[in-house]
């Protein structure tokens, strides 16, 4: 073989390879100046990953307005799990949350603040992605229809019916498990209740997140249930409903913990994304933490500042806030939630009834509150 053939037979795969780059990443670019400013990081984050093409494939089989949805997914996902999709998975979330939108009345009429941050999101919590939406959406539409459920109210209802004949409370270990697996156990803790709950509820359209509160007031345990958006229309007395997942009642707002809840501290539900109609107290990592009590008890606005001991307002500094409780005669400090102060050196709460303390440290020093 002469030289120059050798040459070319070497030139030539090299050319092919960088052309292929080139598109792939002419195409990146055409699908990143499409997405919101806002967004365009953690999308442009999520399609540089080892399953960037997947997620191109994704972009690919969605329609316009799907493709907003899908670009806010992945722009607020956590890299571990935005790592984790796959093509099918990814659009089968996507093309099922927007199937409800246009086909199913009380999601249409969702503002679309609360079905992108409520209905389109795949997880709960930390448990596994799964492929429920098609499959939910598919068993229960149906039976809305035939129960004429027309309200988000009546649907929480009839869907909350339909997981409670299927999963009952049980203790299982601390990992938590999908959807799918909890059904086909029958059993699991109130989180993973609610985990499955969630996953009905949003296939169908329904905007549901969990709720818990890290420790009660007045007990040495937790708890972890369900809200339920029902709306600002005029008989809404509040945006958000609660019920205990997997446990069929009547009505909302009427579950077995609702006197414990009047006690709470602090209930706090998360959020993908950051609702900007919500109390939100912290957004790290494309996620938010809410503050729910309001829903549940009277709130009283506890403001606070730290000083350094020099007498300054100590910005940044971390703060703890604990509530008090005894099991028996041994009395417990429970650790419920964690911030850190603004420039100025203030935190504010809306907290429930109890008794509080609160520890706040910049670098290794306590400082003064």
């Amino acid at each position: 073989m002469r030289r120059s053939d050798v040459l070319l037979a070497v030139i030539l795969p090299c050319l092919l390879l960088l052309g292929s780059v080139g598109a792939q990443a002419d195409e990146r670019s055409e699908i990143l100046a499409g997405v919101p400013e806002a967004w365009r990081s953690g999308v442009s984050s999520a399609l540089g990953g080892s399953n960037g093409r997947a997620l191109e494939a994704s972009y690919a089989k969605l329609g316009k307005e799907e493709r907003e949805g899908w670009a806010f997914l992945l722009a607020h996902m956590r890299p571990h799990h935005r790592g984790k999709l796959t093509e099918a998975l990814l659009t089968e979330h996507v093309s099922y949350a927007y199937r409800a939108r246009r086909e199913l009345p009380w999601t249409k009429a969702l503002p679309k603040e609360v079905f992108l941050h409520y209905v389109l999101p795949i997880l709960s919590g930390d448990e596994p992605m799964q492929a429920w939406r098609k499959q939910f959406f598919e068993e229960v539409v149906p039976i809305l229809k035939k129960k004429r459920a027309k309200t988000l109210e009546k649907v929480a209802l009839e869907v909350n019916k339909w997981c409670g004949q299927r999963v009952t409370f049980k203790p299982t270990p601390a990992q938590d498990s999908g959807p799918l697996d909890t059904m086909k156990r029958g059993y699991g803790r109130c989180e993973e209740e609610g985990i499955f709950f969630n996953a009905v509820a949003r296939s169908v359209g329904l905007p549901a997140r969990i709720a818990s509160t890290p420790y009660w007031t007045f007990k040495a345990s937790n708890h972890a249930w369900c809200e339920v958006y029902v709306g600002k229309g005029k008989k809404a007395a509040r945006d958000w409903g609660f019920l205990g997942a997997c446990e069929p009642g009547g009505k909302l707002n009427s579950a077995w913990f609702v006197g414990d809840a009047k006690r709470a501290a602090l209930v706090l539900s998360r959020a993908i994304g950051k609702p900007e109609a919500d109390s939100v107290l912290t957004n790290r990592g494309g996620y938010s933490v809410i503050n729910s009590t309001r829903y549940y008890t009277k709130v009283c606005d506890m403001t606070l500042r730290v000083l350094t001991r020099a007498g300054e307002p100590a910005s940044g500094a971390a703060v703890t806030l604990y509530v008090y409780n005894e099991v028996g005669n041994e009395p417990y400090l429970r650790s419920v939630f964690e911030t850190a102060t603004d420039e100025d050196g203030n935190f504010r709460f809306d907290l429930g009834p109890g008794d509080y303390v609160v520890h706040a440290r910049q670098g290794l020093s306590l400082i003064h509150i």
